[in-house]
């Protein structure tokens, strides 16, 4: 919105910065000042390959539903893309 008015002239330079700086710091009061992953879930995280055989197909599709906005695969079922959620995008780099 704010880039659009400053293309047509409806705020200068100047205001738009000052807008700018104003979302960032908005933006940078809603990021979480923890990392999300504590040391009993890095514990668990080791486990993770026998946690996965141990759950039900429905539990895993919950999980995965929690984990990925979006998984992409092409004609041959082989993986393209995957869409991480946060905090997992951090985890699975």
């Amino acid at each position: 919105k704010f880039i659009e008015q400053h293309s047509i002239g409806a705020i200068d330079s100047a205001e738009l910065k000052n807008h700018q700086l104003r979302i960032a710091a908005e933006l940078s009061r809603l990021t979480p000042k923890t990392h999300p992953f504590t040391p009993e879930t890095t514990l668990i995280l080791k486990d993770f390959p026998q946690l996965w055989h141990r759950m039900l197909p429905r539990e895993q599709r919950a999980l995965l539903g929690l984990i990925f906005d979006r998984i992409y695969f092409d004609g041959k079922g082989q993986l393209q893309e995957a869409r991480i959620h946060s905090p997992f995008d951090e985890l699975l780099k």
